[in-house]
């Protein structure tokens, strides 16, 4: 009888794996087809809208009344297939990706000029450190006559044209014609070479106040976490027990080296930043010994303090780390990834949004378009000068607590724990016809040269 059962099992079982089989192949292929068909109406469908595009240039170009650049045709076709986007996708077109990656990389390809246009004139407003230009007789006021041959005073031109003809290769020359503030005439030859951006502007110990110092971040650039640390080390050898950081009309760059530094300031091993896109969640924690964990930290920031520069603030005011001051940051709390085009231009695409140790997006809303969103740091300062409420005032939703339990805010940017507002006069009328015509820059370069021994 045993065998007889053993026997029957023996003759079923390929039965029943032939069924299971075929069962799985008429199932994985009723599935495939499902997402093939679903795919292909996909494509399809992407496709048409393709070829409508191609279509609808086609017919410009060969029909339109006028004559048309083609190249800003295309320009801005992405800038209308991404206008409904957030604000911080972008499209980079090509004369302007080499400049934009070299912020970011802290580099850049050229002399180290850097200089300003008032009315139909080229000054020199400073030379970088260790460039070219700083080792010759260039200095702050000259006029920039000429760019080899090419005559550039007394000629409208544009930032971007002189900035074209003075850089190039490395190891290329260039020579510039200049006129000191007293109207001394001189040729200078320059070798092109590749010259550090700087992103710390200012590091030292605070007049008076000798335990007291203060490091000025104008970008975090791939570079700024190395700076950083450099001249935190130059400032703790002067036995510095507090640190300023000031990052004031910082509007960003890399999020790995505002998290760097992050790690040099906090102990132990906390949550210092998570992103969460579409298809991941990303989490950076402090891990390293740093080398000012336990010293006192204040962050200034204001409205022009955005991205990275939210992201320090943010986790010293999360961690309790230290304190904020200033005005409530710009408020943006998106993560963007930069993609190459055909043309030589680039997509800076949001892929992400960040989230701060105690759990908030800090991005501010966006609905209303790209104009009013940054139009409203202006209408912010507007109310507080005319003593309305700013809505972060009022702001009972979105509640999220630091560290010790303290109230913070999400979708507003960064309310500082103390506010000190921004001088009005900044946003005077004078101050704006000062600041557009380059006028404080002018009398800082005259000043400078007259005054000099």
């Amino acid at each position: 009888m045993k065998q007889e059962q053993s026997s029957s099992h023996t003759f079923h079982h390929p039965i029943i794996y032939s069924f299971v089989l075929i069962l799985g192949m008429y199932m994985g292929f009723k599935i495939a087809s499902n997402f093939y068909l679903k795919q292909n109406r996909f494509f399809k469908s992407t496709f048409n809208q393709q070829g409508d595009l191609e279509y609808i240039l086609s017919i410009i170009a060969t029909k339109y009344v006028d004559s048309i650049d083609d190249n800003k045709l295309y320009d801005d076709g992405i800038a209308g297939l991404i206008s409904s986007l957030d604000p911080h996708t972008v499209y980079i077109p090509p004369q302007k990706t080499e400049e934009v990656n070299n912020q970011l990389e802290g580099n850049l390809y050229g002399v180290g000029v850097e200089f300003f246009i008032y009315k139909d004139t080229v000054r020199v407003l400073s030379t970088l450190p260790n460039s070219p230009a700083s080792k010759s007789i260039i200095r702050a006021g000259d006029v920039i006559l000429k760019v080899n041959d090419s005559l550039i005073a007394g000629k409208t031109i544009s930032d971007d044209q002189v900035v074209n003809m003075i850089k190039g290769e490395v190891k290329t020359k260039v020579e510039l014609t200049i006129m000191s503030p007293d109207h001394h005439i001189q040729k200078v030859e320059l070798f092109r070479e590749q010259i550090a951006i700087n992103s710390i502007e200012a590091a030292y110990v605070m007049p008076s106040y000798n335990d007291i110092g203060y490091i000025r971040i104008k970008l975090f650039s791939e570079n700024t976490h190395k700076e950083f640390k450099e001249a935190l080390s130059h400032l703790k050898k002067q036995n510095i027990t507090k640190l300023i950081i000031d990052v004031r009309q910082n509007p960003g760059g890399h999020m790995r080296a505002v998290t760097s530094i992050l790690d040099e300031l906090i102990a132990g091993s906390h949550t210092l930043l998570s992103t969460k896109s579409k298809s991941s969640v990303e989490t950076i924690v402090s891990r390293n010994p740093g080398i000012f964990e336990n010293e006192k930290v204040c962050v200034l920031i204001n409205e022009a303090s955005a991205s990275a520069s939210e992201i320090l603030a943010g986790a010293i005011q999360d961690l309790d780390r230290g304190f904020v001051i200033g005005s409530r940051s710009f408020g943006k709390g998106l993560v963007q990834e930069q993609f190459p085009l055909p043309n030589g231009g680039a997509l800076r695409l949001t892929i992400a949004r960040y989230y701060l140790p105690s759990g908030r997006n800090i991005q501010k809303d966006y609905s209303n378009g790209k104009v009013a969103y940054m139009r409203e740091t202006y209408l912010r300062h507007f109310k507080s000068k005319n003593k309305l409420n700013d809505s972060s005032d009022v702001n009972t939703q979105n509640q999220f607590f630091t560290t010790k339990k303290r109230k913070v805010y999400a979708n507003e940017g960064i309310s500082p724990d103390f506010e000190v507002l921004e001088d009005s006069v900044y946003y005077s009328k004078a101050f704006d016809s000062l600041y557009q015509y380059n006028l404080i820059e002018l009398f800082a370069a005259q000043y400078y040269f007259f005054s000099k021994k």
